[in-house]
């Protein structure tokens, strides 16, 4: 199987290498990756994507770069060893006469293994354009800093969607059969959440079933705060309204309308890493509760983000790792909530 650095695949390392590219000043730029894999396939891949750009893929294959003192000049030996190759790539340029800067991406086993700072390497006399003069330069470590938009496809929005719309079908059929039960049961959680008087269960209900009705794909599922048309929008609300010590008692009231147990069980076998930094100090008396609190915590997270990204344009890139690891966990803990809503007997 042919694998490579999870947190960035060939496009998006490609990406991001022309970007920096072309946002720096400087002649030379020099780009570590760190492929978990084979490295001759990943480097097949990006030579495939950059073909006519003066960007050259080579592979360390000998140790090296773990001197910052000697960092250009191993670089320099790097890029005689594979002469023809550079040549060849600088030559297919589309207009050669106008090359202004050059670019390397190294492929190694490990991260870079020093910090580099920036240093002068003489370009050796056959680089066509650069060949005999010296410039500054620097390597830079892509292994974790190579960023993208967070509506970029590592951030696996559209699956984020999937597990809210669905999470809302789960919710909405649990608060259903509990009230069926038990009409009480539900009575603080919409005391918390509804916005007037003349809101009550059912119509809270009929809103989330409209709305279910009208989204014609999951992917498309967006939850309004605005509108607050789902019960998935009325926990975000509640999630942004309470800091962590005061969710305690939104935290009782989603445990009780949901009626779950105090033991939870195996069916929650994955805590959301938001859900553990948003706990309190004082620690939840019940197992329910600090499932619930969680519940509304990631519930809220995963709004904000897909909110969020759908607006990335007004905001920064972030680094791959990150946006892959956040995704990660809220869609694991969308995914534990649904088995714990589905699975977990009610209560009562």
């Amino acid at each position: 199987m042919n694998t490579w650095n999870p947190f960035a695949d060939p496009q998006r390392t490609c990406e991001v290498v022309r970007l920096r590219t072309g946002e720096g000043h400087r002649e030379l730029h020099v780009f570590w990756m760190q492929v978990q894999g084979d490295r001759d396939f990943y480097a097949g891949q990006l030579k495939h994507s950059l073909s006519g750009e003066p960007i050259a893929v080579l592979i360390v294959r000998e140790a090296r770069f773990d001197n910052p003192n000697v960092m250009m000049t191993d670089l320099i030996e790097l890029l005689n060893k594979n002469r023809e190759y550079c040549k060849a790539v600088f030559e297919s340029a589309a207009d050669i006469s106008l090359l202004d800067r050059l670019s390397f991406i190294l492929l190694a086993r490990t991260a870079l293994p020093t910090v580099q700072l920036t240093s002068p390497a003489q370009i050796p006399d056959w680089v066509p354009v650069f060949g005999g003069r010296t410039v500054l330069a620097d390597i830079q470590d892509l292994t974790w800093a190579a960023d993208a938009p967070l509506d970029g496809r590592e951030a696996k929005v559209d699956e984020i969607r999937v597990h809210l719309f669905r999470l809302e079908e789960i919710l909405a059929k649990r608060l259903v059969n509990v009230h069926a039960r038990s009409h009480g049961k539900a009575n603080t959680l919409l005391d918390l959440v509804r916005r007037g008087e003349e809101e009550t269960f059912e119509s809270l209900m009929a809103g989330s079933e409209e709305l279910r009705s009208e989204t014609k794909a999951s992917t498309g599922f967006r939850p309004s705060l605005r509108t607050g048309r789902s019960w998935v929008a009325r926990l975000w609300d509640l999630s942004q309204r309470q800091s962590p010590s005061t969710l305690t008692r939104g935290a009782k009231a989603v445990a009780n309308a949901l009626a779950i147990p105090q033991h939870v069980g195996k069916a929650w076998c994955y805590e959301g890493c938001l859900a553990v930094l948003a706990r309190p100090s004082e620690r939840d008396t019940h197992e329910s509760y600090r499932f619930a609190r969680g519940l509304i915590v990631m519930i809220g997270g995963s709004c904000q983000f897909i909110t969020a990204a759908a607006h990335a344009d007004a905001y920064n890139r972030y680094p791959v790792a990150l946006l892959t690891s956040l995704s990660y966990d809220l869609r694991k803990s969308l995914t534990t909530a649904e088995n714990v809503l589905t699975v977990v007997d009610i209560d009562i």
